[in-house]
């Protein structure tokens, strides 16, 4: 949650508010879309076969907010892409489509109210169609933000690659939002509370020093991210390493 000062009174933000429009899919024409199955107040999404993700009226259902965030005293809510059914690990062409789809839908929800910020979905693995797609969110259909999940596979935040992304957003004057599955991978038979309870703070520890060391926040010093759902309290345990290990020489072996 953010506070920001307004001339009569502190303007309550909810940052973190996932949506997932119901009509989106009737946009995609891929054939591996999946399907919403939609009853009871909940609706289910299936892609190849397996449940992806069952979730609330609200969740896609926006005046069905207004209600709780005036009971919970929020002002606004940023509205941001919902985590399990958009992944980077989707086929190319499915990932464009649901991208273009999502942003249409979610402008158009969006439009019908006041009280909603619209945040848009790129498929990062694809940089060249991440970049026209996050520029048409923003010019075409209003956008403030765009989120992220995290690096492409087999990536890192600060890759080269991604460096065309990391300019349009400079121009267009809008923040990444960082909000991954939330999972710590391990292969050791963790428990999944340990995963799912540790997994935004480690991811977000290395992409954190990813961006500084790997020369992106250099490269581009007015960039802006946010990383959601991973707390805090790690941070200033992460700036005494980081400090530590740039005082002992980046190039060396500390000394023990």
């Amino acid at each position: 949650m953010m506070a920001a000062l307004t001339k009569t009174n502190t303007l309550y933000i909810d940052g973190d508010a996932h949506f997932w429009p119901l009509d989106m899919l009737d946009r995609v024409s891929h054939r591996s879309r999946g399907h919403m199955e939609v009853g009871d107040g909940q609706a289910s999404y299936f892609r190849d076969g397996k449940l992806v993700q069952s979730f609330s009226e609200p969740r896609w259902d926006l005046s069905k907010r207004l209600d709780v965030m005036d009971a919970e005293g929020f002002d606004l809510q940023v509205l941001i892409p919902d985590n399990r059914p958009l992944v980077y690990t989707l086929d190319r062409d499915l990932g464009c489509e649901l991208a273009q789809a999502y942003n249409d839908s979610a402008a158009e929800a969006i439009a019908a109210h006041n009280r909603f910020v619209g945040v848009s979905w790129v498929y990062l693995p694809d940089v060249e169609e991440a970049v026209r797609e996050l520029r048409r969110s923003v010019e075409e259909l209003g956008f403030q933000a765009v989120k992220l999940m995290g690096p492409p596979p087999g990536s890192t935040l600060s890759d080269e690659s991604l460096w065309p992304f990391y300019e349009e957003a400079v121009r267009l004057d809008v923040p990444l939002l960082v909000h991954s599955i939330g999972v710590f991978y391990r292969e050791d038979g963790a428990p999944p509370m340990t995963q799912w309870a540790l997994g935004n703070s480690f991811n977000y520890m290395t992409s954190i020093s990813d961006l500084i060391f790997g020369g992106v926040l250099d490269r581009f010093p007015t960039l802006r991210v946010a990383f959601f759902e991973g707390g805090v309290g790690w941070v200033p345990f992460l700036m005494t390493r980081l400090h530590n290990q740039v005082q002992r020489g980046q190039q060396t072996e500390p000394n023990p």
